[in-house]
């Protein structure tokens, strides 16, 4: 347990530059700037570069606003995914990635990627059937207390994952911050767990960290955990859902595109999840706020 441990801390390492946060390690290869306030862009992509050096990482994605998006294309930084009224439900956000090298960017599994977003996006909501959970099943709020059973959870899902997730520690943290997990029991025994992982100051969220025991899959308690979810974050104020889903999963990317997610783009080679370096797709979907208007 302490290795595991261990090794997820020194592959991944997240760093504050004012109002901005940096993610970096070697198991995905790459910088990620998930948050980037304006005042601090200079000093966040120079870190990111210092990183890129540093480290020998092949990719930097950077989550921004519209308004970075073409100073950022004269540094050689290109537009991956993109999601309408990200900030604020007024300002458009861009997943911008810059390469070292080029072989990174290489698409690789094409004719897979493809074929699952082509399936995925026939699949629309007229296409949707709510799952019913039977008499033994919950879904509920997830504590500091399941955080042990949710790390077994996690450890028997995933042979690898960008953040460390293994780690009950880490996951009683990220509830004290920014994230709210909800869980499927099944005669009491947690199944299955998804995430928001949310921005309160831009009014975003993001719906991760779906996990589903091996046995127990097929039974709709993906889509089960996100109606949930968005039903929750929606009465908390939230305006933008979204998610960066395995590009390769037909589940995941069908269960979204049914619950009335756009399609925004693949992030290339961008995630060590299931054991390798993988290409996600990104979905998004807004909820309806006159207070905007």
């Amino acid at each position: 347990m302490k290795e595991q441990i261990k090794k997820t801390l020194i592959y991944n390492a997240s760093e504050a530059i004012g109002k901005s946060a940096i993610n970096h390690g070697k198991s995905s290869d790459r910088v990620y700037i998930m948050q980037c306030a304006r005042d601090d862009s200079d000093a966040v992509f120079l870190r990111a570069h210092q990183l890129l050096d540093q480290c020998g990482y092949s990719k930097i994605i950077a989550k921004v606003p519209q308004e970075m998006k073409k100073e950022l294309e004269k540094k050689d930084y290109q537009a991956e995914a993109w999601i309408p009224k990200f900030f604020h439900g007024r300002t458009d956000g861009y997943f911008m990635a810059y390469y070292s090298n080029t072989k990174r960017g290489i698409l690789r599994d094409r004719q897979q990627i493809d074929d699952v977003l082509n399936i995925a996006k026939q699949k629309t909501t007229a296409s949707l059937r709510k799952p019913h959970l039977r008499a033994e099943e919950e879904i509920r709020l997830l504590e500091k207390e399941d955080s042990q059973e949710m790390a077994k959870v996690y450890k028997q899902v995933f042979a690898t994952y960008p953040f460390p997730i293994f780690d009950a520690g880490y996951i009683e943290q990220t509830m004290d911050e920014h994230i709210i997990y909800y869980g499927v029991f099944c005669k009491g025994k947690l199944v299955a767990i998804a995430s928001g992982e949310t921005d309160y100051a831009h009014r975003n969220v993001e719906m991760t960290d779906f996990a589903t025991l091996a046995e127990y899959r097929g039974r709709g308690y993906g889509q089960a955990l996100l109606e949930v979810l968005e039903k929750v974050l929606e009465e908390k104020g939230y305006l933008t859902f979204y998610t960066i889903a395995r590009a390769v999963s037909y589940g995941m990317n069908i269960t979204f595109s049914k619950m009335g997610y756009t399609y925004g783009g693949r992030l290339i080679n961008n995630t060590n999840i299931g054991g390798q370096i993988e290409t996600m797709n990104v979905w998004y979907k807004h909820i309806e706020d006159v207070s905007i208007k």
